[in-house]
């Protein structure tokens, strides 16, 4: 299993996670030697981890590289338990914006209601969310997709939201969105 947008904390032997069927038999090319000591069935992304116990299933797929001989398994089934863990929720959040692959003739602002963006949910332990605030927050969002023609805002999913402080065991639950615009400049 590989894990992606984690806290620098965690590498992935510290995750508690557990895949079925742990063990498999594989058929692989043997040009390619020992590359198949660890088969990674599937990647799970830190944003759809929450402070529960996760459930991700990912199908049985010939782009690993490698067969799977026992045709009876479709699937891997991942838990990983994160019900140890505190959620928070911040509102209002200006954060710092970024704004990537900006036009330069034109000014970029973010209605924050206009969008998911006006709560964001933090996971992490309780002493180390308490830490954290809406000043530590960083929004980045893409603006190459704007409709540059049009006037009034445009929802656009958010690249990613980071916490930008000494904390590094918490991370942002969830997918965002958010109304950006774009206005000539003078």
């Amino acid at each position: 299993m590989k894990f992606v947008n984690q806290p620098s904390v965690y590498d992935e032997e510290q995750i508690e996670a557990k895949i079925t069927p742990e063990e498999v038999e594989i058929l692989y090319n043997p040009k390619d030697g020992n590359k198949y000591d660890v088969l990674y069935v599937g990647t799970i992304d830190f944003r759809d981890i929450s402070n529960t116990v996760n459930k991700f299933s990912f199908a049985v797929d010939e782009k690993l590289g490698a067969s799977v001989t026992d045709k009876e398994i479709k699937e891997f089934k991942a838990v990983v338990d994160m019900s140890h863990m505190s959620k928070k929720v911040l509102y209002e959040v200006p954060g710092k914006i970024v704004y990537l692959n900006m036009d330069d003739k034109y000014d970029y602002t973010i209605d924050f209601g206009g969008g998911n963006l006006n709560s964001i949910v933090l996971i992490g332990p309780e002493e180390s969310l308490e830490k954290i605030t809406a000043d530590d927050i960083q929004i980045e969002v893409n603006v190459s997709s704007v409709n540059l023609s049009r006037s009034g805002g445009q929802v656009l999913e958010v690249s990613n939201i980071s916490i930008q402080s000494d904390v590094n065991d918490c991370w942002v639950y969830g997918k965002y969105t958010a109304s950006v615009t774009a206005t000539e400049k003078e």
